[in-house]
């Protein structure tokens, strides 16, 4: 059935696309739905017992198949797939919405957040659902044919079949337990839904030695799971099910054990440094915001082969190359694999939800120039005595959710991104300052980096012109810019519009989160020409596009088209050659 809805919506999209007239919205699209359902159901909707229909919604979380040997492990991700596709499988009558969900994380976490040791609620997913013996495809597999937007029993073969799952897990995927490794786990009653075939006792291990009853004669027994994990990594947690007619059933849920981080202190001899926040000292306001905000930045110095004694941080530079990393939602791209913690392997998996570390690509390693492991700019520039300084743009996480992004400096406004480097530039030029160097720096930035250096660069330029003051002189000799889309970006808006159906039409909680954090960041609407928001609404070019290349033209000196000019200049291209 969702074959023919998705044909039907890109049919709209490519009428739309070519009329230049509004997309139908998430809403319409969702009332045309609930016409097609109510209409096609008339002859069997008394077959529909449990009040859940699953064939009403793209399966995701593949619940036909849940609690099979194949598909049995859930996560707090497919849980809030499940109970999405669950709620609206129901006409949002039963469950909970996910903004809902999302919002009772959030306040569970904050109810407890005073604890010592974390606390991570439990949800349950226990329930039954029909679905319709239907297949689009060959009708005569099935029990039903559609005639006219109606289906029709085919005599002797069953029209609606009925499902039980049991689906349960922390809701959180990474956790981090205090310094001895100790973490509470605990049934969240709001969180258990107990339908249908209802659970009579539920016993759970935590992938220790001792077992837990969480429920009791079909109620909570609020018991709290003090659990001591001597382990950091992945943790398998089984629950076993015993329902009112003693049958019983296991299921499993995974989560990630993490140790607080405990930053190395340095000796006075290092090739380098810790990675070190930074905190802008130039707020930036953006035209759709209220307020002004401050930027975050941080950044880990590769030593110069003759700057390897004395503090092990920012005040003994003396002759500095900085790169900064470009668009990187999420923040998936760390400095150095080391710096890759458990949220960052979570976000770098594979297929298999392994994260090989061997094929990760940090920003230190990206920095090459052949195909040989060995060859790298940072180790070349060090034997030159350059310090190389990396910087960072980094993701602040909600403590209760790590997929809940509380600000992304990965995707945020490029202005912003440019003035917490013109004070990071201000702060290396004191330092040189302060060692008696009379070096000047060298400033690369690849992609969106092109951006921000250009901004921050050409915006000195243009303060120094008006105040005259030496902090704004950038002391660059040398700007490069490496495969940045000065002019714009193009994603075409069929990619676009793909993900958006995903998200906000089909449901899929992970294509939404994709969308709402990269293709509707601020960087993102920025650089891109052409953005799927606007074409929805109208054929106009995104304000967010316009706005920001008229500032980015009219920053820096005057006649300078926003480009610095005491710095000699060079743009670099990445291709490639298939023969």
């Amino acid at each position: 059935m969702k074959k023919i809805i998705y044909c039907i919506f890109l049919m709209l999209i490519s009428f739309s696309l070519v009329s230049q007239t509004a997309l139908p919205t998430p809403e319409q699209i969702a009332q045309k739905d609930k016409q097609f359902w109510s209409k096609a159901l008339i002859n069997i909707s008394s077959q529909i017992k449990t009040g859940v229909l699953y064939s009403k919604v793209t399966p995701f979380s593949n619940l036909y198949n849940f609690n099979t040997l194949a598909h049995n492990t859930a996560n707090s991700s497919l849980f809030t797939q499940a109970i999405s596709e669950l709620y609206n499988a129901s006409d949002k009558t039963l469950f909970i919405a996910t903004a809902q969900l999302k919002l009772k994380k959030q306040q569970l976490y904050a109810a407890k957040a005073s604890n010592t040791i974390p606390s991570i609620n439990i949800g349950v997913l226990n329930t039954s659902f029909d679905f319709l013996f239907y297949d689009e495809e060959n009708e005569s597999n099935g029990g039903l044919t559609l005639v006219n937007g109606v289906f029709k029993p085919i005599a002797g073969k069953p029209s609606v079949f009925t499902k039980h799952i049991t689906l349960i897990s922390p809701q959180q995927e990474i956790i981090t337990t205090t310094n001895s490794g100790d973490v509470n786990f605990r049934l969240d009653n709001s969180l258990f839904f107990n339908r249908n075939k209802t659970i009579k006792k539920l016993v759970a291990n935590f992938n220790t030695t001792t077992n837990y009853t969480l429920v009791n004669n079909s109620a909570p027994t609020n018991t709290v799971a003090k659990i001591n994990y001597t382990t950091a990594g992945k943790k398998l947690i089984t629950f076993t099910a015993t329902y009112k007619d003693n049958t019983t059933q296991t299921t499993y849920a995974t989560i990630t054990i993490v140790k607080p981080k405990i930053q190395l202190q340095k000796n006075n001899n290092c090739l380098k440094s810790n990675v070190l926040p930074f905190t802008s000292t130039i707020p930036f306001k953006a035209w759709d915001e209220n307020t002004a905000k401050f930027g975050k930045m941080e950044y880990k110095i590769f030593f110069g082969k003759n700057n390897q004694t004395g503090s092990c941080g920012i005040a003994r530079v003396k002759k500095p190359f900085i790169v900064i990393d470009g668009f990187d939602p999420g923040d998936t791209r760390r400095i150095e694999l080391e710096d890759c913690d458990a949220i960052c392997q979570k976000l770098n998996q594979d297929e298999n939800d392994n994260f090989i570390a061997s094929d990760y690509e940090s920003i230190y390693e990206l920095m090459k120039f052949s195909e040989d492991p060995n060859d790298n700019i940072v180790t070349k520039l060090q034997e030159e005595n350059y310090d190389v300084i990396i910087i960072n743009l980094p993701t602040i996480r909600a403590a209760y959710d790590h997929k809940k992004i509380i600000h992304d400096y990965g995707a945020d406004y490029i202005e912003r991104n440019a003035m917490s480097l013109v004070s990071f530039i201000q702060e290396i030029n004191t330092k040189l300052t302060v060692n008696k160097s009379k070096e000047k720096l060298v400033v690369v930035g690849p992609s969106m980096g092109g951006q921000i250096t250009r901004f921050a660069l050409a915006y000195m330029e243009k303060k120094e012109h008006e105040t005259n003051k030496v902090i704004w002189n950038h002391n660059t000799r040398l700007w490069v810019s490496v495969d940045s889309p000065h002019q714009g970006a193009n994603i075409p808006l069929s990619v676009q519009g793909s993900t958006y159906f995903l998200g906000f039409i089909a449901k899929k909680e992970g294509a939404k989160q994709k969308y709402e954090a990269s293709l509707r960041s601020p960087a993102a609407k920025q650089m891109l020409i052409d953005h799927y928001d606007n074409v929805i609404n109208s054929r106009t070019k995104s304000p967010y596009f316009t706005n920001y290349q008229t500032a980015l033209h009219a920053n820096g000196l005057a006649g300078s088209n926003g480009y610095p000019t005491k710095s000699r200049n060079i743009a670099m291209v990445k291709w490639f050659y298939v023969g």
